[in-house]
């Protein structure tokens, strides 16, 4: 009977430590607010392998709307891909005078882009330069 307890205690203990450290998806790209005024978020890299690259987004590009909810300013594109890997999101992807629509689903964020153990961010020499914003 002993043996048993400990194993479910075990294994309760194991589920809530995963269940602690929720992941955010990762889509890939970096960005900045239009500089013009415009509305869209102006793509300045994509991560090579991520979702975004998958989906033939380049810098340069604006990303226009997120599920068809317009986009204006970088942080906004944060919050409004936020979710776990495994969500897909519908993206307006804006390139000279075309606009397309892509599908993306959020996956792990590459192990150098992942904040270790506590929510403490990524050694300095892992991470892009201050200057630029960090990918959603």
């Amino acid at each position: 009977m002993k043996i048993v307890f400990v194993a479910l205690l075990l294994v309760v203990c194991i589920s809530v430590e995963v269940q602690a450290q929720p992941t955010r998806g990762f889509l890939g790209v970096k960005g900045e607010d239009p500089a013009d005024g415009s509305s869209g978020v102006t793509v300045t890299d994509v991560y090579p392998g991520s979702p975004a690259a998958t989906a033939g987004i380049q810098p340069g590009d604006r990303i226009g709307s997120v599920n068809a909810r317009p986009v204006r300013r970088y942080a906004e594109l944060g919050r409004l891909v936020a979710g776990p890997p495994g969500t897909t999101f519908r993206l307006s992807v804006i390139r000279g005078d075309r606009v397309r629509d892509v599908t993306v689903t959020l996956v792990e964020p590459p192990p150098e882009l992942r904040a270790p153990k506590g929510g403490a961010r990524p050694p300095a020499e892992s991470r892009a330069p201050e200057t630029s914003q960090e990918a959603p």
